[in-house]
């Protein structure tokens, strides 16, 4: 389903989507209101990811961020961010603990993404968060692993 949402953002964004060879460490990039994602990237979970990031790229960064430096690390976390909260978020955890993904393995199957995106998402929330959080009536706890509870 989210492969789908982000098939329809990019479209209500006026966004162009493109699939070329690139350098097999270039995954995507977002020129303008161009995104190009990589031709070797074969699973669905990977360009879910990928393409939520250049969506992210799109909506909250200014100019070309491609050289090191604070100000443009700081937008590609914005960025990640945005990738994070639109296909994980809060409510991606607490339902994919509710469908008892008890390991990271499973809980990223569940939600369509990769092992190593949920991995990051979670140390993102964790620095976001700290120890723990609330979402809606559950508390969300992150140190030492990720648990939900009901608030009562």
């Amino acid at each position: 389903m989210k492969h789908l949402e982000l098939l329809k953002e990019a479209e209500e964004n006026r966004l162009k989507l493109y699939r070329y060879s690139m350098d097999k460490t270039v995954r995507g990039l977002c020129i303008g209101n161009n995104i190009v994602l990589n031709k070797d990237i074969d699973s669905i979970k990977e360009f879910n990811c990928i393409l939520a990031e250049e969506i992210g790229h799109y909506k909250t960064t200014v100019g070309d961020i491609t050289s090191p430096g604070v100000n443009n690390a700081r937008q590609e976390l914005r960025a990640r961010a945005y990738a994070y909260d639109k296909l994980i978020g809060l409510e991606g955890l607490v339902e994919a603990w509710d469908a008892d993904c008890l390991s990271i393995n499973e809980a990223a199957e569940y939600l369509s993404v990769t092992e190593d995106f949920f991995k990051a998402a979670l140390e993102y929330y964790r620095g976001k968060y700290g120890v723990q959080t609330t979402y809606k009536d559950r508390l969300v706890t992150f140190i030492p692993c990720l648990k939900v509870e009901d608030r009562g």
